[in-house]
């Protein structure tokens, strides 16, 4: 975030823009935090099932890993 502050400091010169700005920056940021959790969510779904001797197939079609990603759990 302090790169794009920095950003807003040299190129953004009213405050309601940088305003904007600023929120569309916290937003992208919880959108990625979201992403990033669902797939620590997920990985963690897999590695349980995978533990439970479930079928790898089976696991790949309900979680949308691929096989290769679930060798590397």
């Amino acid at each position: 975030m302090q790169e794009f502050d920095k950003w807003c400091e040299e190129y953004v010169n009213d405050e309601q823009t940088k305003k904007i700005f600023g929120e569309w920056a916290n937003y992208i940021a919880k959108e990625k935090g979201k992403r990033e959790g669902i797939s620590i969510g997920v990985h963690d779904v897999a590695q349980k099932m995978l533990k439970a001797n479930m079928p790898k197939k089976t696991i790949s079609e309900l979680t949308g890993l691929s096989l290769k990603e679930l060798k590397n759990l």
